[in-house]
């Protein structure tokens, strides 16, 4: 008896064991920064958009080009980020069903997002229904500068609106434009980006700095650059800079 109590406290341990470490992968796996605003393109056969998910406002603001631009277009021309997607083979679609029957696949659904993620999205969505939902519509002769006056109304992500902290862009991807695409999509969500320069050579490994504490900014721009941020010990023109690789070309998420 003993013996059969003991094999079954050792099984039991070994599962919790296998359970922690799963749940701990699939949360480093996510996307997902739950104090910060989420990006997902939505599309199908004939539809797309971006919905920006704030779940600390308990919201949801979905974004769309009429006419529609092609998909891979859509955050450039936007000016903001794109972290994941969802695809569904509906030809027309509500985004709040799409957001609450992503999680068990239901209509056909397709996501590259993780498990966590997914779950994240269907929490929030659980009862908001299309009341909060706020649809932006853009027109597409749109100027870039009235595109960000608008979405600028709508998009506060104000964790890193709060902070405020100074970021300087250097772009060392040697892809023309990389810097400012950063630089939108940043100050899109209330970033205050303050200096976007050209660096004097290529950089092979993108890098992060800041002065002083470790903010949740400089935590929001480790995860869209994908990599880890280093302090310095010298205060400079701006409290972060942001140094845009050669590993950044193929960026999915700016």
């Amino acid at each position: 008896m003993r013996t059969l109590i003991l094999f079954c406290i050792i099984v039991f341990c070994v599962l919790f064991v296998a359970l922690s470490f799963r749940i701990l992968t699939l949360m480093n796996e996510a996307r997902f920064h739950g104090e910060h605003i989420f990006f997902v393109t939505i599309e199908s056969s004939n539809q797309r958009e971006i919905a920006a998910i704030d779940t600390l406002g308990k919201k949801v603001t979905v974004i769309s080009v009429k006419p529609q631009v092609a998909s891979n277009d859509l955050k450039t021309f936007l000016g903001v980020f794109s972290e994941g997607s969802i695809k569904t083979s509906s030809e027309s679609y509500s985004v709040d069903r799409v957001l609450s029957n992503l999680l068990f696949k239901k209509g056909n659904i397709s996501s590259n997002l993780s498990l966590y993620d997914e779950f994240i999205i269907w929490r929030l969505s659980r009862g908001m229904g299309e009341d909060g939902i706020k649809k932006v519509e853009i027109v597409k002769e749109s100027s870039e500068d009235e595109i960000d006056r608008e979405l600028q109304e709508v998009l506060v992500d104000k964790v890193i609106s709060d902070e405020n902290k100074t970021i300087g862009i250097i772009n060392s991807s040697g892809v023309p434009g990389q810097g400012r695409r950063l630089e939108r999509a940043f100050e899109n969500v209330g970033g205050n980006v303050i200096s976007v320069e050209n660096g004097e050579s290529l950089q092979k490994m993108s890098s992060i700095s800041y002065y002083g504490e470790k903010t949740k900014t400089v935590e929001r721009l480790e995860k869209i650059i994908g990599t880890i941020s280093t302090k310095r010990e010298r205060q400079d023109l701006s409290d972060i800079i942001v140094t845009l690789g050669t590993d950044t070309k193929e960026s999915v998420l700016f």
